[in-house]
């Protein structure tokens, strides 16, 4: 039975490798067509920050290229007014003026005088103090009504320029002055041993009202000898 049953199955086998292909044996298929394009998938997450890069090499060394010059521009606003400069040296000589017209002739008897003289005579030697005024008492000679001294103190009556002198007899020192309303307007100063004549004069534009007088100044002068006279005089050079 047993033996039977080898002969009926090893038929099949053979059969079967015959039909059976061998596994080494290949196909050849046609290629097919390419797909449809997928769906594009979801964007995905950032990633993790890279590590740090290393330095870069230097950079080269240019220099800017200088351009073409270009177009002038518009005019701009003035400027504020600057600070103010030095004075500037003098200018150069105008022209000449036109001449004027003729003055009006005035003749000199046109001019009414103005003239006085005082003096003083003293029998001995006097002090006059500093600021002191001195006193010319007797007249000697007047041009104009009005223009006797008071005390020594001459008072213009009629605006102009005068001219005062005065001539002192005096003793070792003598320190005189002209004033004009209070103020010196010139001193002087003379020292010797003995007797001396010391003199001296001004000019001065007054007006009317103004005063002027002689005075002793700085310290008390020596004046006066005996039997010697002393003189002021002024006189209206012409008016203002």
């Amino acid at each position: 039975m047993v033996s039977l049953s080898v002969y009926a199955i090893l038929p099949v086998s053979v059969l079967l490798w015959v039909v059976t292909p061998s596994v080494s044996d290949k196909c050849n298929g046609y290629n097919g067509y390419p797909g449809v394009p997928g769906i594009p998938g979801t964007p995905g997450t950032n990633g993790n920050n890279g590590l740090k890069g290393d330095k870069g090499d230097p950079g080269e060394d240019t220099h800017p290229l200088k351009g073409a010059k270009g177009e002038l521009g518009a005019v701009g606003r003035p400027g504020r007014p600057g600070l103010k400069g030095n004075k500037g040296g003098p200018g150069a000589t105008g022209k000449k003026g036109a001449k004027g017209s003729k003055g009006a002739f005035q003749s000199i008897s046109d001019v009414t005088p103005f003239f006085f003289s005082n003096k003083k005579r003293a029998n001995s030697r006097t002090g006059l103090a500093q600021h002191k005024i001195l006193d010319f008492e007797e007249q000697v000679f007047t041009e104009k009504a009005g223009l006797d001294l008071n005390e020594g103190l001459f008072t213009a009556i009629k605006r102009g320029v005068y001219y005062f002198a005065y001539h002192v007899s005096a003793g070792n020192n003598a320190c005189l002055c002209i004033k004009k309303n209070n103020a010196v307007v010139i001193s002087f100063c003379d020292f010797s041993e003995g007797v001396q004549l010391t003199s001296g004069s001004v000019v001065q534009d007054l007006q009317v009202g103004d005063t002027v007088g002689l005075y002793g100044c700085t310290r008390v002068s020596q004046l006066m000898t005996s039997n010697a006279d002393s003189t002021f005089t002024g006189f209206l050079l012409f008016p203002s």
